[in-house]
Order: C-alpha cells, then structure tokens, then sequence
C-alpha cells in the first residue's frame, strides 16, 4: 500500500513537472544591467531570470524584452525559477510589422524602422522628424536629418 502511494506521488510530481515545462508568461519587471527578468504566468511571479539574445560573445546583440511583453519560457525540470526566457510572442495586441518571408523588418516604439525586401533588393532605414543618421568610419561622418546633409571627411570626391 506504502510503495503504491509513493508511485501515485511520483507519477503526479513528473506530470507537473511536463506541464511547466513551457510557460507562456508576461515580462513584469526588467533589471537590463544584469540582463535578467521576471515573468508573470497567472498569480506566479519568477525568479529574475535570463533571457536568450541572438549573439552573446563575438559578435554581440542587444534588444531585450520590455515590461508587458507576452514570452515563452522555457524550464527544465519543469522548475519555473532554472527557465530561461525563448522571446517574445506576437498577439493581437502586438501583431508581426511584416507578413511576407522575403521581408525583414524592425519597427520602433517612436515609429522608426528598418526593412530589407530580399525579393526586390529594396533595404529602407527611416527615423521620425527630429531625429538623425549619422554613418561614420574613422574621422568621416554622414549626418543625415529632417531637412539637412552633412558630411565630414579629409576629402570628399563627387563625381
């Protein structure tokens, strides 16, 4: 009777632990100086957790998650505080800025954007009214802005 009851437990412990396994959860608080996050799922709240980056050695991104951003969190051994947070989801509150594979794009809280068509070889930065681009490489500089191009160089050729 004593071994039954100890495999009922065990077979309810593995089963809870597969079904926390993924976790969908909104990001509730964010310290990016640690690079960590904590994930609310319902009434749980996690440990401060990392989050995954394309690149994080060599050649290094940097675009976290923000507060109120719906996430996958991914937990081994079904243990919430050992996740590891997957990325971000798109929902109707924050549908994908693009709907054809041949287009990459970056859309900006301010209303900035990036966008690569591959299929017509069209690449488009845009920033608002007010803001600039600048390219630079050594001590030459391209400034760009609403109404005005500079540009800074030892020597400039125009043909």
């Amino acid at each position: 009777m004593g071994e039954r009851l100890h495999l009922n437990r065990d077979v309810a412990d593995i089963e809870r632990r597969l079904g926390c396994m993924a976790l969908y959860g909104t990001i509730a608080e964010a310290d990016y100086t640690a690079a960590r996050v904590r994930v609310r799922s319902g009434p749980i709240l996690s440990n401060w957790l990392p989050f995954l980056t394309s690149r994080a050695e060599g050649d290094v991104t940097w675009h976290p998650p923000e507060i109120g951003e719906q996430v996958l969190v991914l937990c081994p051994g079904g243990e919430l505080n050992q996740g590891c947070v997957l990325g971000a989801l798109y929902r109707a509150a924050a549908p994908a800025p693009a709907d054809r594979v041949e287009v990459s794009t970056t859309v900006w809280k301010d209303g900035a954007f990036e966008r690569y068509d591959r299929a017509g070889h069209h690449y488009r930065l845009e920033v608002p009214a007010g803001g600039s681009i600048t390219f630079a490489i050594g001590v030459s500089e391209l400034v760009m802005t609403a109404d005005n191009v500079t540009v800074r160089a030892t020597r400039i050729d125009l043909n």
